[in-house]
């Protein structure tokens, strides 16, 4: 399964995808209307690595934003799944193990920034 069909609008002066109908991904309901920032790849690895817009990593960053932004889980828990989910979107598993690598080391400060814990 492919999890790259989700119809969004990209607002552009924002660098952001607003999603246009509530998605399921992995058991989690993401409402219509969600915004989020794409792969959080820094600009001046986007010619190794690739946008942060690419549709293969869309969905997982989608569900990864949306775990880290309502403390849905563990946060091991939300990098394990987005590593998963870029392998299912068919990256290459080297990338997606650097991703995976780059959100364990840099991305804590994003985990629950509103302060809500959800243990699902």
């Amino acid at each position: 399964m492919v999890l790259m069909d989700i119809i969004v609008e990209t607002i552009a002066e924002e660098n952001q995808y607003k999603l246009w109908h509530s998605v399921i991904i992995e058991g989690i309901k993401i409402p219509s209307a969600y915004m989020w920032d794409g792969a959080s790849i820094p600009r001046f690895l986007w010619r190794a690595v690739g946008s942060p817009f690419q549709p293969k990593f869309m969905a997982p960053s989608l569900l990864h934003d949306y775990r880290y932004e309502h403390g849905i889980g563990t946060r091991k828990a939300a990098d394990d799944e987005f590593y998963k989910l870029l392998l299912i979107n068919g990256v290459d598993k080297a990338l997606a193990k650097t991703m995976y690598t780059g959100v364990r080391l840099f991305a804590g400060n994003s985990w629950n920034k509103k302060g809500k814990i959800y243990n699902v």
